[in-house]
């Protein structure tokens, strides 16, 4: 039976021997287009680069997905990209701290507190500083875009979540200038800069060879700014 779920359409099985016969041609079975379209409908990645991105078939789905696992385990999973993340987190964690040394008892909201120094620290981490430089309430930001998360992901129509999809435009907004003034201030000649585990511009490593990545395939800065708000949601 085919069903509607807001925008989603959707397929109940039942019997045993038809959810028997699905799980046994598991193999021919594969996430990777619904994982483009939760790109579009939550961090607002644009038709034509998820067409660029998925091609015309499950198997160029399946070829993105498996190279930009790839850059994952190569950028991501590996104790050398985890140390050099940790360190940068902590340097930053440490200094948010330090703004709010006081000699006298204050009371604050233990969770705002940590949320914010942690949040600031992580995501400095992953893509630099240049973005908490360029829009200081990025962080704020990202938390409404994240309470928002659910009625993106459902599909709601944006006059029934016109408060959500307008939290993701505006740090998907703020995501594109990050994006646009790495690239400007990239030095791709600078071996040093290429190879190294972190520096300002891009921050991590991971960040600067999905943009590489994404840049050869054609996707547009609105694209990737999508991409990399995945990629710090994740």
């Amino acid at each position: 039976m085919k069903v509607r779920l807001a925008s989603n359409h959707a397929y109940i099985i039942s019997g045993s021997k038809n959810v028997q016969s699905i799980f046994r041609s598991a193999k021919n079975l594969s996430f990777d287009v619904e994982f483009f379209q939760i790109l579009q409908r939550v961090y607002g990645l644009p038709k034509a680069d998820a067409a660029l991105l998925c091609g015309n078939s499950p198997a160029e789905c399946k070829r993105t997905v498996h190279r930009l696992e790839k850059l994952y385990a190569a950028h991501l999973a590996n104790s050398r990209a985890t140390s050099s993340l940790i360190g940068h987190f902590l340097e930053t964690y440490t200094e948010e701290l330090d703004t709010f040394e006081n000699n006298e008892w204050t009371e604050v909201e233990l969770n705002a507190f940590l949320r914010q120094a942690m949040s600031k620290a992580a995501i400095s981490a992953l893509v630099g500083p240049s973005i908490f430089e360029k829009s200081p309430s990025f962080a704020e930001d990202y938390w409404q875009f994240d309470a928002g998360f659910k009625s993106l992901l459902y599909g709601m129509p944006t006059l029934l979540c016109r408060k959500e999809t307008l939290a993701r435009d505006r740090v998907l907004g703020k995501m594109k200038s990050f994006v646009t003034g790495a690239w400007n201030g990239a030095d791709w000649k600078d071996e040093q800069k290429i190879d190294a585990d972190w520096e300002p511009g891009f921050g991590s490593r991971m960040v600067r060879e999905l943009e590489k990545f994404l840049h050869e395939l054609g996707i547009s800065v609105d694209g990737r700014a999508s991409m990399e708000l995945s990629l710090i949601f994740a």
